[in-house]
């Protein structure tokens, strides 16, 4: 075996380590975008159960209901009460508990 193949052999080998260290990153790649994403969707789903609870608390509940059962009620027979909501505009918007949730 003459010195040329011997360097052309080590050449090969050589070759060989780096295509399977390539090899070997793109899948590291590949599993670290999998794992990225699965937390993104964790903390999609955290942040929806959040929402959900703060909207299932005793307060939001009972504000649903106002809403549905006396607010047109008390808007149409109370003309102090229909000034005093809109006069308040969009500070009710402002000020709500959901802005946590977006």
């Amino acid at each position: 075996m003459t010195w040329e193949a011997v360097s052309a052999l080590g050449t090969l080998v050589s070759s060989l380590a780096v295509l399977a260290a390539v090899l070997i990153a793109v899948r590291q790649v590949r599993v670290g975008a999998d794992q990225v994403d699965a937390l993104r969707r964790a903390t999609q789903l955290d942040g929806a159960m959040k929402c959900f609870a703060m909207m299932t608390t005793p307060e939001q509940i009972a504000g649903r209901r106002f809403m549905v059962d006396e607010l047109e009620r008390r808007f149409r027979e109370n003309d102090a009460y229909r000034e005093e909501l809109l006069g308040l505009g969009g500070a009710i918007i402002r000020t709500s508990r959901f802005r946590s949730c977006g």
